[in-house]
């Protein structure tokens, strides 16, 4: 993420982008607390490791697919909780 030292990959095509960051700790553990709010369940205890993926805006629909695959194989992660961010909502 833009200021951020933490690694990622950016994948890009030319009118469209996507970025892939591994993160843990304290920030992702009140990031859990927020989605255990939004009925987010987690076996055990709240995770302190997270994926994110943050798409580039699509205002074409061209890349509407992509996001779809995406998000299909973030789910099927064993004990993977999926959370959107802007609809504010679980998957």
């Amino acid at each position: 993420l833009p200021f951020r030292s933490v690694p990622r990959l950016l994948y890009r095509w030319p009118t469209w982008s996507f970025s892939v960051t591994c993160e843990s700790g304290s920030e992702v553990a009140a990031d859990a607390a927020l989605a255990q709010e939004a009925g987010a369940e987690f076996p055990g205890s709240p995770p302190v490791n997270r994926i994110r993926v943050v798409f580039a805006q699509d205002e074409s629909q061209l890349f509407t697919n992509h996001v779809i695959w995406i998000a299909d194989w973030l789910k099927e992660i064993p004990s993977a909780v999926v959370y959107d961010e802007a609809g504010k909502c679980l998957w």
